[in-house]
């Protein structure tokens, strides 16, 4: 009997304690993992690429801010990031906490 071997791939939440997968509707692995990012991208997940090109996933739950003028560092479900004033979050280059957007604003 011969067998056809296929890989299959998923991005998951790399905060610790979180089990959180990307599930699109009744699929949740994908044979392509640029797509699986894409997926993973129209659910609001943040994909980070570090200094030693290792790629992270976080679930919308677990959004890792930093603001790039005064280096704060926040890590909070979207919705409520955005709530308390962290601006340009879709663009890691210009993430503002809040006390730098506000100064901006004046």
């Amino acid at each position: 009997m011969s067998y056809e071997i296929r890989a299959f791939c998923r991005p998951v939440c790399d905060q610790p304690g979180c089990d959180a997968t990307v599930e699109d509707m009744d699929v949740n692995w994908f044979s392509d993992t640029g797509y699986a990012e894409d997926v993973a991208a129209e659910w609001d997940w943040q994909t980070i690429g570090d200094d030693v090109m290792r790629t992270r996933h976080y679930c919308p739950k677990h959004i890792h801010a930093k603001c790039m003028e005064c280096g704060r560092r926040e890590i909070l479900d979207r919705r409520t990031l955005e709530n308390i004033g962290w601006e340009e979050l879709d663009d890691m280059e210009c993430t503002l906490c809040p006390d730098c957007a506000n100064k901006g604003n004046v």
